[in-house]
C-alpha cells in the first residue's frame, strides 16, 4: 500500500495506491473519496454521496432508496431510523417518545394537525379537550367531522365498540343504508320472559315541547331524569352531575330503547281492544234477539 500527500492549485490531497482518498481545500473544506464524505468550509454542512450538500446534512444516493438510522451499541436493532426512497421518508422505529409531560406533536404545512399528550390522549387539530369531561380521542374541525369508508356495498363495520365483555356495540353500512347496533345476539341472554305491564310505563311517560337555551330552536321529546325514572335504559349520566369545573355534564337519551316497551304497550291496547270487540259484539247479539221475541 502506498499513500502519498500532494499538494494542489486548491490545497492538498491524500491518496492510495494512486487513488485519491483525502481532498483539503484552501477555504478548509475536506472530501473524502470523491464525495463519498464532503465537509464544507464553514463545518455546517455534510454531504454523504454529494460534494454540494444543499443542508446541514445532504444525502445522495441516485435517487435510490436511503436510510439513515441510529443503532444502540448494545442490540442489533436500530433506534430510530429514516428511510426515504421515491420522495417518500419512512420513520422506522421500535419505540418512538417525548420526553415526561411533553406531548409528541405531528405538523403538515407549517401548523401542528395532530398530538399526543402525557396521559395519553390523542388530539387531532386541537391541542387540548374543550370540556371539562375524559377522552382518549379528540377530534376538533371547524367544518368537517370524522368520515369513514369501505370499498364494498356488503355488510361492513365502520365502528365497533368493545369492553371487557367483548363487542357491545357499532355501526356499519349495507348497500344504501347505515345501522346503529347495540349487542342484542340471543346467546348473550338468559331469563327471557315477555314484557308486561308496558302500557302503564307508556302511562307515565311525559312528551314534552321545549326550546334550547343555546339557540332557541324548537324541540320535542323527553326529559332525561324523568324518563330515567321510567325506562332507564333509554338514559345515559346523572342527574344534576356536573365537571370539576363546574359546568353541566349533561344526561343523554336514546329513545331507540323506548321501542320494545311501545311495542309491548300496543300489543296490549290489541288485546284490550278485541276484547272489548268480542264483548261487544256479544252484546250486539243478546240485543237483536230481545229485540226477535
Amino acid at each position: 500500500m502506498t499513500i502519498a500527500i500532494k499538494p494542489t492549485a486548491s490545497g492538498s490531497t491524500i491518496e492510495q495506491d494512486g487513488s485519491t482518498v483525502l481532498s483539503i481545500e484552501s477555504d478548509r473544506s475536506v472530501d473524502i473519496d470523491s464525495g463519498t464524505l464532503h465537509v464544507d468550509a464553514t463545518n455546517n454542512r455534510v454531504g454523504i454521496g454529494t460534494s454540494s450538500p444543499s443542508h446541514s446534512l445532504t444525502i445522495n444516493k441516485d435517487g435510490t432508496a436511503i436510510r439513515v438510522r441510529t443503532d444502540d451499541t448494545n442490540s442489533s436493532t436500530f433506534n430510530v431510523g429514516i428511510n426515504a426512497s421515491s420522495g417518500i421518508a419512512y420513520l422506522e422505529s421500535s419505540l418512538i417518545g417525548s420526553g415526561s409531560y411533553v406531548p409528541m406533536t405531528f405538523y403538515s404545512g407549517g401548523s401542528e394537525r395532530m398530538r399526543i399528550d402525557s396521559s395519553g390522549n390523542c388530539f387531532w387539530n386541537g391541542t387540548s379537550i374543550i370540556e371539562n369531561t375524559k377522552y382518549n380521542f379528540y377530534f376538533t374541525s371547524a367544518t368537517n367531522g370524522i368520515g369513514s369508508k369501505v370499498d364494498t356495498t356488503s355488510t361492513s363495520y365502520h365502528v365497533r365498540w368493545h369492553n371487557p365483555n367483548g363487542v357491545v356495540g357499532g355501526i356499519y353500512t349495507s348497500g344504501s343504508n347505515t345501522t346503529y347496533t347495540t349487542s342484542s345476539d340471543y346467546r348473550l341472554k338468559e331469563n327471557i320472559l315477555p314484557m308486561t305491564g308496558a302500557l302503564d310505563k307508556v302511562m307515565q311517560l311525559n312528551p314534552v315541547t321545549y326550546t334550547w337555551k343555546l339557540d332557541g330552536s324548537n324541540g320535542q321529546g323527553f326529559i332525561a331524569h324523568e324518563l330515567q325514572s321510567i325506562v332507564p335504559e333509554c338514559v345515559g349520566g346523572e342527574k344534576d352531575a356536573v365537571n370539576e369545573d363546574g359546568s353541566i355534564n349533561p344526561q343523554g337519551v336514546d329513545t331507540s330503547f323506548l321501542v320494545a316497551t311501545l311495542t309491548a304497550a300496543i300489543k296490549e291496547l290489541k288485546t284490550e281492544n278485541d276484547t272489548l270487540k268480542s264483548q261487544l259484539s256479544a252484546l250486539e247479539t243478546r240485543i237483536q234477539a230481545l229485540e226477535s221475541v
